[in-house]
């Protein structure tokens, strides 16, 4: 299945930066999970648009020197059951690493947009794809997501809002936001 968005909005990284939308010429070559007893749906390398596009990880390891020879760009997606550490030894050949949601209550790729943040370094686009909504940009903002496409119908504009909504914050994240408990005052 080929997802594509016209609109995605992108975020520097920082809890008070700003955020705009941009026109999006990304394609997402997203597998479906079978059903029990299906046959899972193959990609090949004939299937993908001629533009940008993210294909997902094992299709990147298992043709990786194809698609470096793209002439667009090519992204790599992490699903929820991958393991952040496996895209380790191509993260300097890769700009943009794609983190599709397929339901809201899996928050595991919160954990890859973090490890690949923070402990793996990795400084290119991270992009939050799929089930998307409002109420989750401050947080995907703050794991280290700074490129978010929602699902058709959802306002853009007003989803820039939501990276307003708080002004403090009580846990360290990915963006490097001062906690509120910076601005206490000291006890003597």
């Amino acid at each position: 299945m080929i997802l594509t968005n016209d609109k995605v909005i992108v975020r520097e990284l920082g809890l008070s930066k700003p955020s705009s939308i941009a026109a999006n010429d990304f394609a997402h070559c997203l597998i479906a999970t079978p059903a029990k007893g299906e046959k899972a749906e193959e990609l090949t390398l004939a299937d993908l648009p001629n533009q940008r596009v993210s294909v997902p990880l094992a299709f990147w390891q298992a043709h990786k020197t194809e698609l470096l020879a793209r002439e667009h760009e090519v992204a790599v997606q992490l699903a929820a059951a991958d393991f952040a550490e496996d895209i380790l030894e191509d993260l300097e050949e890769v700009k943009t690493i794609v983190l599709p949601f397929e339901a809201v209550v899996d928050g595991r790729s919160y954990t890859h947009a973090y490890l690949l943040r923070i402990r793996y370094g990795f400084q290119g686009e991270i992009r939050a794809v799929g089930d998307v909504h409002y109420d989750q940009l401050n947080f995907l903002a703050r794991s280290g997501f700074d490129a978010f496409e929602l699902p058709e119908g959802e306002s853009l504009e007003a989803a820039c809002q939501a990276f307003e909504i708080f002004s403090e914050v009580y846990q360290p994240s990915a963006d490097g936001g001062n906690l509120v408990f910076a601005r206490r005052r000291p006890l003597h």
